[in-house]
């Protein structure tokens, strides 16, 4: 036909009303090497007028992934590598994202109503550094350390900067009938041995005066 209006191989229509389920072409196949549908031309998909995908009118190429423009037109693509970042704290080694990194942000942890455990359950133990050195460490053994990395005592505090007054500095301020303190010490000595409370040593070459 030369007219101008449109052609139709095969023009199916089902109206909504009717009843069951609709099939506006059911093929079944039962050959393994045969076509349900063989389709030669430009093919269009889609549940309406609008909003339609037409396919490629070519292969792609081994590895491609079929794309659209956002328009109902398709096409392949070639995958583009891989763009995960990794900052903040954070390090990109290959694909896996590590701990470890630079802090490019203030940065905030909420714990919310969840506990946050560091487990030194091997010989690895826990420290944070002022320029590289120890200021605060936490043996495996679980001895702390402020201002040492080889905590002796399950509290140990090394101080030996001349321009520094005190060592340790507690600064309690209080307004109540109760009785306070600035320092509690609880000891229980059970043994035959001497027990102190509180013991120091005073030592040095120093010719000022020395107070216990």
């Amino acid at each position: 036909s030369t007219g101008p209006g449109s052609k139709y191989g095969t023009y199916n229509h089902i109206l909504a009303t009717a009843g069951g389920t609709h099939y506006g072409i059911y093929s079944d196949v039962q050959k393994a090497t045969g076509y349900a549908a063989y389709l030669i031309g430009r093919t269009s998909l889609g549940i309406g007028a609008s909003n339609r995908y037409i396919m490629p009118g070519a292969d792609g190429s081994s590895g491609q992934i079929m794309t659209t423009d956002g328009a109902g037109n398709l096409s392949w693509s070639s995958v583009t590598g891989e763009s995960t970042m990794a900052n903040n704290g954070l390090s990109l080694s290959g694909a896996n994202v590590q701990l470890g990194g630079t802090l490019i942000q203030n940065t905030t942890i909420a714990q919310n109503a969840f506990t946050l455990d560091i487990n030194l359950n091997n010989t690895g133990d826990f420290a944070i550094q002022d320029n590289g050195t120890d200021v605060f460490f936490v043996e495996d053994t679980g001895d702390i350390g402020i201002g040492t990395s080889n905590p002796a005592y399950p509290l140990h505090v090394v101080e030996a900067v001349n321009a520094t007054t005190y060592g340790v500095y507690i600064d309690k301020t209080d307004n109540t009938t109760a009785e306070t303190s600035g320092i509690f010490i609880e000891k229980t000595g059970s043994g035959t041995g001497r027990s102190h409370a509180i013991y120091t040593d005073v030592t040095g070459t120093g010719t000022g005066q020395k107070y216990g």
